[in-house]
């Protein structure tokens, strides 16, 4: 969040509240008293004045930038979004009747694992295509992060935490051993355990286990709130 420089105004707010203590202690009949009062309530005034407008613009400043921040980043909290209602499309996929039912991605994670166990399908192409869209997504993301950063629209350490959490789902073993074989269940809880950790992290993204969700795009309908028109005014 930007902050006021108080390394400025408060200086400036002592060295007018010094001249006016000054002031006092000559006699009001001296021109001095007069030019020094002058200079040292119209300069407390005016520092409080310009501080308190600077308070107002940084507020705003940040408001826009959060803003900006989501923009930024909603294509690939859509694409996380997709990931983990896939897991949800998956045990569909093996109960029909857990179709109306909402559940959050942990708890959809366990139901899936639990019927891989009894001998569902894995799926494979669902989880890699939801996985390679996570991949595409943080890709256009990290390609504008010097504009980013630089604007302070995005931090050094939340930026850190998304890659961090993006190389968890990228380089996760599921990724590799479903292009060649059907992973262990155990494998799959392991993995996916990890993501949910490194979600946490993320402010922005931790809410996003809290959600209970069904299938069939429903969390990130609801989780995509993005206007882009919003952001052209």
């Amino acid at each position: 969040m930007n902050k006021p420089n108080r390394c400025l105004y408060i200086p400036l707010f002592l060295f007018f509240f010094i001249i006016t203590c000054i002031a006092l202690f000559i006699d009001n009949s001296n021109n001095w008293f007069a030019i020094l009062t002058g200079i040292g309530c119209g300069g407390i005034v005016s520092v409080i004045v310009a501080w308190l407008i600077d308070i107002v613009n940084c507020r705003e400043q940040s408001i826009k930038q959060k803003k900006l921040a989501t923009f930024a980043l909603n294509n690939f909290r859509v694409a996380v979004c997709n990931y983990l209602e896939t897991f949800a499309d998956l045990c569909i996929d093996a109960d029909p009747k857990l179709e109306k039912q909402e559940h959050t991605f942990e708890e959809w994670l366990q139901i899936y694992v639990l019927k891989l166990k009894a001998g569902a399908a894995v799926r494979r192409p669902w989880i890699v295509d939801a996985i390679e869209r996570v991949e595409t997504t943080y890709r256009t993301f990290e390609s504008n992060i010097y504009w980013l950063v630089d604007g302070e629209i995005i931090t050094i350490d939340e930026y850190k935490k998304i890659k961090m959490f993006y190389r968890a789902i990228w380089s996760s073993k599921i990724y590799y051993l479903m292009k060649e074989r059907e992973p262990n269940p155990d494998i799959i809880m392991e993995v996916n355990t990890h993501i949910a950790a490194q979600m946490k992290l993320i402010d922005n993204y931790s809410d996003l286990l809290d959600v209970a969700y069904s299938g069939d795009g429903d969390l990130s309908d609801k989780e995509n709130t993005v206007n882009e028109m919003d952001y052209l005014q």
